[in-house]
């Protein structure tokens, strides 16, 4: 058992994503943080727990959806935890990225090409028939045959 898993705040930590997880956006609220501060959060549909936004992920969200943070409601979001340099040492951290099935979901489907027409091969056609004529023996030359 982790110990750090044992005891879930109301903000998603690295800890929380052992594996990366695909949410819904529900809404971006400004939240007080303990230190007195106010910060973006991220809420997601289903879920208890939020993600406080640092600028890295929030300009990632806004590249994808947009400055308007009410533009991302209903939008699918994976998170992902990774580490980052803080402080002179590496850090446990999430990240943020597209999610694959909102990525497949808004391309759109492939306008479907009419096949290329197959060359064509000229068939040969049947010489025009010539008129056979019925076959005569040759008239006897006027002259010896073997002079």
């Amino acid at each position: 058992m982790k110990i750090s898993q044992q005891f879930a705040g109301s903000y998603l930590k690295a800890a929380d994503l052992p594996q990366p997880r695909v949410f819904a956006v529900q809404s971006v609220v400004m939240g007080k943080m303990p230190e007195g501060d106010e910060k973006p959060v991220l809420n997601f549909a289903g879920s208890d727990q939020a993600l406080v936004l640092n600028k890295t992920n929030a300009t990632i969200l806004a590249e994808l959806w947009g400055d308007e943070t009410t533009a991302w409601h209903g939008q699918l979001v994976e998170l992902y935890a990774t580490t980052t340099s803080f402080g002179g040492r590496m850090v446990p951290c999430i990240r943020v990225r597209a999610a694959q099935v909102q990525t497949a979901a808004r391309q759109p489907a492939p306008v479907p090409q009419p096949s290329a027409p197959q060359p064509t091969v000229p068939q040969p056609t049947a010489a025009p028939a010539q008129q056979q004529l019925p076959l005569q023996p040759a008239p006897a030359p006027d002259y010896p045959l073997d002079a």
